[in-house]
């Protein structure tokens, strides 16, 4: 996250489909993954068997959201 932080366009991939660059998004902003605080407002619980709550949970530290969002 740090070496992307200062860069207005990210290029994302997903590597399951292709190897290609699939969108370009503009002036990124990085905000902390409050995984539980999420999951508390969302399902009304944090338990981890819960298949929603473990999908996220897995995820990263960080979410991103930019301004604009182009497909390619």
């Amino acid at each position: 996250m740090k070496e992307l932080k200062s860069e207005k366009r990210i290029g994302i991939r997903c590597p399951e489909i292709s190897e290609e660059i699939l969108a370009v998004m503009e002036d990124s902003h990085f905000f902390e993954n409050r995984k539980e605080e999420i999951c508390a407002r969302t399902f009304g619980t944090t338990h981890r068997n819960h298949p929603k709550i473990e999908r996220i949970m897995s995820q990263g530290d960080y979410l991103l959201s930019g301004s604009q969002m182009k497909f390619l």
